[in-house]
């Protein structure tokens, strides 16, 4: 499956500009790479979905969303977005 484009920045860097200005950054990739793009979380692909429509058409279809059970997600949700972490 091709995943949308993304920056080819490590994932270090992005990680450490995520880390230092979240909303700055997601504003910036945003802008760059349009309302769905792929960033690299070590050698995780993370597919990033800003659109409110898109995201309503991913919740609204989530039967074909699969997951391990051993998954938790905290959510931080703000007017326009849901950001999800992975709990260890």
């Amino acid at each position: 499956m091709k995943l949308p484009d993304g920056p080819k920045t490590s994932p270090r860097l992005l990680s450490h500009q995520f880390e230092t200005e979240p909303l700055g950054f997601m504003d910036a990739m945003g802008e760059h790479y349009g309302d769905i793009f792929t960033i690299m979380a070590d050698s995780v692909p993370l597919v990033i979905v800003s659109n409110p429509e898109g995201i309503k058409q991913i919740f609204t279809n989530a039967k074909e969303i699969t997951a391990s059970v051993d998954v938790c997600f905290e959510p931080f949700v703000t007017r326009q977005a849901v950001v999800t972490s992975k709990i260890n």
